[in-house]
């Protein structure tokens, strides 16, 4: 059963491609109790990071003007205390060996959506 705090929990999906980014959003706010913003571009998420302060955010690799890994250092050189929220890149063609090499988790696309589901989950419950 989930708590109370589940539902204040908030994700940013960032995802420029409009049939993906709807898909995510009504599967996460038909299944889960979270609260979830979406974006298509980097520069829009940036800004709604520093206002929102999302707990996780879902990040497309390929995005205009910067991509996800971009959109990441971003983040998390701009302000030190991002570094403690969760970041799931999403992609076809996600560069692997970076993604190892950094330590950054990802799903591939097409991905299961009930995997997609359970690993969102499971970020947001880990304490």
């Amino acid at each position: 059963m989930l708590d109370q705090d589940n539902a204040s929990k908030l994700i940013l999906v960032v995802e420029d491609d409009h049939d993906v980014a709807d898909f995510i959003f009504q599967a996460l706010k038909g299944e889960t109790p979270y609260e979830i913003l979406l974006v298509n571009d980097g520069h829009e998420a940036l800004k709604l990071i520093q206002s929102k302060r999302p707990q996780l955010c879902l990040l497309d690799y390929q995005l205009p003007h910067m991509n996800g890994l971009e959109l990441y250092e971003n983040m998390i050189t701009t302000d030190e205390s991002l570094k403690a929220m969760h970041v799931l890149f999403m992609s076809a063609s996600i560069p692997k060996s970076e993604m190892h090499q950094r330590h950054l988790l990802y799903i591939e696309k097409p991905f299961e959506l009930d995997l997609f589901l359970n690993l969102v989950d499971n970020l947001l419950t880990q304490q």
